[in-house]
């Protein structure tokens, strides 16, 4: 079925949980996810897991200032924008898992550092992860896994902090 456009009837709304659409008469969504839906400024929660979505997530999700929680969980997505990553201030939680994602993980995930994020049940996406998500996050469900988090990797993240390496590469003399 076709997503409804709700992007002018409910300017205002804060949560938005379209989740577990495929119980319904016509099958759950199909299609991308709406772009129009980056004018819903006041956008906290938009929960669309386990549909039938395609494509890549909308880059202007990244411009909803008080969005705080993704979950696109079980459906067919296959990207990720880089514009995530401009959520750094209140993003807590990104479920991407068990899509058909693929590429490279975007590096400006790695600005949401106080951030759950989930990405496992995507056989398509390179690895390794980048280096913030494996070594600064507590809750990258991937962390653990060696081949998305290689353990030799921290030898050159202990390296690099054992010899402020901090200092000397801010500095700026």
């Amino acid at each position: 079925g076709q997503i409804p456009d709700i992007s002018r009837s409910f300017q205002r709304v804060k949560e938005l949980d379209l989740s577990n659409q495929t119980q319904t008469e016509d099958g759950g969504f199909e299609e991308r996810v709406p772009s129009r839906w980056a004018k819903l400024l006041d956008l906290v929660t938009l929960d669309l897991s386990t549909n039938k979505l395609t494509g890549t997530i909308p880059l202007d999700i990244g411009n909803l200032p008080q969005l705080q929680t993704l979950i696109v969980s079980n459906n067919m997505l296959s990207g990720i924008p880089s514009e995530l990553g401009k959520l750094a201030d209140n993003f807590k939680e990104f479920d991407a898992s068990n899509n058909a994602l693929n590429g490279t993980i975007p590096s400006d995930l790695g600005n949401l550092k106080d951030c759950k994020i989930m990405l496992s049940g995507n056989g398509l996406i390179d690895y390794p992860a980048p280096l913030d998500l494996c070594y600064y996050f507590t809750d990258f469900d991937l962390k653990n896994v060696s081949k998305w988090c290689p353990p030799e990797r921290s030898i050159l993240k202990q390296f690099y902090e054992s010899t402020k390496g901090g200092d000397w590469a801010n500095n700026t003399n």
